[in-house]
C-alpha cells in the first residue's frame, strides 16, 4: 500500500486526517460530558426512588399512628361509657338505700 499521490492529494489526505481528528476530539468531548450527565441523571434516580421509598415508609407510620390514635380514642369512648355506666349504677343504689331507709321508718 503507498500513500504517495500527487501534491493536491497529499493535502486533501492531511485536510481529511486534521478532520478526523478534531471531529475524534468533538466526539470525546461530547462522550465525555454526555458519560458526565449519565452519571449525574443516575445520582438523582437513585436520590428519587430513595425519597418514594422514605415517603412510602413514613406514609405507613403515618397510617399506623392514625390507627393507633383511632383505637385510643375507642378506648376513651368504653372508658366514659363505663364511668357514665357505674355512676348511674351508684345513683340507682344510694336511691335503693334511701328507699330501704325509708321502708325501715314505716
Amino acid at each position: 500500500f503507498q500513500l504517495g499521490g500527487t501534491e493536491e492529494e497529499v493535502r486533501d489526505r492531511e485536510l481529511l486526517l486534521k478532520e478526523l481528528k478534531e471531529k475524534q476530539a468533538t466526539y470525546e468531548l461530547a462522550k465525555a460530558k454526555f458519560e458526565k450527565v449519565d452519571e449525574s441523571y443516575k445520582a438523582i434516580q437513585k436520590e428519587h426512588k430513595d425519597l418514594v421509598s422514605k415517603a412510602s415508609e413514613m406514609q405507613k407510620e403515618i397510617h399506623e399512628a392514625q390507627k393507633a390514635h383511632r383505637q385510643f380514642e375507642m378506648q376513651i369512648k368504653q372508658l366514659k361509657l363505663h364511668k357514665d355506666r357505674d355512676e348511674d349504677l351508684k345513683s340507682i343504689l344510694e336511691d335503693m338505700k334511701e328507699d330501704l331507709a325509708l321502708l325501715k321508718e314505716e
